[in-house]
């Protein structure tokens, strides 16, 4: 699986996976952002990514068309460390 380095970056990057922050705001991050093909990848992919980051505190986002922005963007601010989406080509459809 192409993302099973990931969770080690990312750790690596953090510190051992602490999220550094000064009055509740987070200093780094996203590491990653990755494009996918279609919505439905993309949050296939996120679920799948979710159960081995989760554990290590690995936050994940998908931002894509046709869900609530407002949650998206409510995720967004409080951290991730990597964001799904479509590639550009896919948007424009």
């Amino acid at each position: 699986m192409f993302l099973n380095p990931l969770p080690q970056l990312i750790c690596t990057v953090m510190g051992s996976c602490a999220r550094p922050s000064i009055d509740g705001f987070l200093l780094q991050g996203p590491y990653s952002i990755i494009l996918a093909p279609t919505r439905e990848l993309a949050q296939q992919i996120e679920e799948e990514t979710n159960k081995f980051g989760q554990p290590l505190g690995i936050r994940t986002v998908v931002v894509v068309g046709g869900l609530s922005r407002e949650e998206q963007g409510f995720r967004l601010r409080m951290g991730c460390e990597v964001i799904w989406t479509l590639h550009l080509t896919s948007c424009m459809q």
